[in-house]
């Protein structure tokens, strides 16, 4: 997967694909009743489709094997606000997909993905941000959006939160954490997810201050 160092978000591009396996169509959840009203999720299907296009339309980064359907999932975020996560690659062991907004065309909703920022993830303390994400998925109960990757030895990865942001309208960075276990041997314990992010002292997302 390639990435992009964060001088700002607008220097963002197009980041490839890892293979993943075994896509399957995902089918459209009910309205989730934590939300204030159910807007976002029927501007969200009514957009799937286009999203889904979007995709598939880069065909050297989100190509996927001839006879896979993509797989997406439609998401009540906020009123008047939906998301669809769509399948980006197949495979490999991970999925990677691409996180879209849904909105009324008057509030400038077009299909986009949105760029998911990460910090540290190479170990330089430099933001980045990918158009496609291992493993994404919606935790309803949370509200957050969340991806996670592990290595295939130790079990041992990072995982990384994102919530919608109402009032900046974007979509933010709440956590990150990850495991270490560079020393460890396959019969040792796993240590106890550190906090990457928030730090403190405090280091905002790039294009928040």
């Amino acid at each position: 997967m390639r990435t992009i160092l964060m001088g700002a978000i607008a220097a963002l591009v197009l980041t490839g694909c890892e293979p993943v396996e075994n896509a399957q169509e995902t089918e459209a959840p009910a309205a989730d009743p934590t939300s204030p009203d159910g807007s976002g999720l029927a501007l969200a299907e009514a957009q799937r489709e286009g999203f889904i296009a979007h995709v598939a339309q880069d065909t050297t980064n989100c190509e996927l094997p001839e006879g896979v359907e993509r797989a997406s999932e439609v998401i009540d975020i906020a009123p008047n606000v939906g998301a669809v996560i769509v399948q980006c690659s197949a495979g490999m062991r991970d999925t990677w997909s691409q996180l879209f907004i849904a909105e009324p065309a008057e509030e400038g909703g077009h299909p986009m993905a949105v760029p998911l920022t990460q910090y540290d993830i190479q170990g330089d303390g430099e933001w980045r941000a990918e158009f496609a994400s291992p493993n994404l998925t919606w935790d309803a109960g949370r509200r957050e959006f969340v991806s996670s990757i592990a290595q295939a030895a130790t079990a041992c990865g990072t995982t990384t939160r994102w919530r919608w942001d109402g009032e900046a309208h974007r979509v933010a960075m709440v956590e990150q954490t990850t495991m270490d276990c560079d020393d460890l041997g396959p019969d040792d314990p796993r240590p106890e997810p550190r906090v990457v992010w928030p730090t403190e002292p405090a280091t905002p997302e790039p294009g928040t201050t």
